[in-house]
């Protein structure tokens, strides 16, 4: 199973990345969803280390999970928008199946495409529509490739895997009602010439056990403004695969490069 340890680190950077994916179909038109309201109060690191100390058994995202990406890019007086769909499934902590629907606006010389692509069984199955044309592909393909590829690290992580966000200059605050424990942890918003970053993070945990993320990220550089919330929410339920994946071709068209 793929962690989200280098997207934490450097979440920022692969912002633009997200343009790539939008929801449909209809298992891949519902968004993930997070409650992310409660009565906070002020934490401190500590806190967080000790909850995960304490919880670092607890499995998070243990049969699957949904994926929601929005993103917003301004850019020369153009703005682009986006929204990602995308569910995997997980069996005794390794991708059993994953769908995911790809949209690619128009920008600049590239045509505006729309995919769907599947993982099962250890093969990658793409529908893609560009333009005029059409065209089906199939092949051998590792989940871990396949994550990296299509959903740039955004997969189940577990709370000891979280740390990674904390730095001395984090604001860190909790709320808990039950076995309910939220997590809401601030970063960034340091200016450096003409870059500007910034991220919120919501943990939400129910006995112990991460049940749904929401993080928000803010990024401007060299004139450049994105903005991606990413939503992730646990996931018990299966995944609906095109009858025909068999019939899907081998071969891709000229000049196409995945």
């Amino acid at each position: 199973m793929k962690k989200l340890t280098k997207m934490l680190v450097a979440c920022l950077a692969i912002l633009p990345c997200a343009f790539s994916f939008v929801a449909c179909g209809d298992q891949l038109s519902a968004e993930a969803s997070v409650n992310t309201k409660g009565n906070y109060e002020a934490a401190t690191n500590d806190d967080f280390k000790k909850f995960a100390e304490e919880n670092k058994d607890a499995k998070s995202f243990e049969e699957g999970a949904r994926l929601t990406i929005k993103t917003t890019m301004t850019y020369e007086e153009k703005t682009y928008e986006a929204v990602t769909n995308a569910i995997v499934t997980y069996e005794d902590g390794k991708v059993t199946g994953m769908a995911i629907a790809v949209n690619t606006p128009e920008m600049e010389d590239e045509k505006a495409s729309t995919s769907t692509i599947y993982f099962k069984d250890s093969k990658m199955y793409m529908h893609t529509i560009s333009g005029e044309d059409e065209y089906t592909y199939q092949t051998k393909m590792s989940a871990e490739v396949m994550e990296s590829m299509y959903l740039d690290g955004y997969t189940a992580v577990n709370l000891d895997e979280m740390l990674v966000i904390l730095s001395e200059t984090t604001k860190v605050e909790k709320a808990t009602s039950g076995k309910t424990t939220k997590w809401k942890i601030s970063m960034g918003g340091e200016e450096e010439a003409e870059e500007e970053m910034s991220a919120v993070y919501y943990i939400i945990c129910k006995d112990g056990a991460i049940v749904g993320l929401e993080m928000t990220m803010n990024m401007t550089i060299m004139g450049m403004k994105t903005t991606s919330v990413v939503t992730m929410e646990d996931y018990s339920g299966s995944i609906k695969y095109p009858k025909d994946l068999d019939e899907y071709s081998t071969d891709l068209p000229l000049g196409i490069v995945l």
